[in-house]
């Protein structure tokens, strides 16, 4: 097993879908074939060339897929708060969970 660190933050690429988990770590391969098992179809999760981000929708099954892997993810409604505070001028988060970091325990 090694530990590798992540970030886990709410951000609006600009693509015009809205706000996503954006989920930073250092490679490792391991970790990118468990992200790459997640169903598309309820994720959409995609490599971000630009940030080096891995993003995802926000939704319940993403929440469940990421926890799995290890990440500390806060509860559904605060990360749809969060995607929103992100995507609208007005809205605020008080106390924002953002970002999130920590280490996962993957095989090397």
């Amino acid at each position: 097993m090694t530990k590798v660190d992540y970030e886990l933050f709410v951000a609006d690429p600009g693509d015009g879908y809205g706000a996503k988990f954006a989920l930073r770590t250092e490679y490792n391969k391991q970790l990118v074939k468990l992200i790459k098992a997640m169903d598309w179809e309820l994720s959409h999760r995609g490599w971000d060339n630009y940030e080096n981000v891995w993003r995802f929708d926000i939704n319940d099954y993403t929440v469940d897929e990421l926890r799995r892997l290890g990440v500390d993810v806060p509860d559904l409604e605060i990360c749809k708060q969060a995607a929103e505070a992100v995507s609208s001028e007005d809205s605020e988060l008080p106390d924002d969970p953002f970002p999130v970091k920590g280490k996962l325990e993957v095989f090397a």
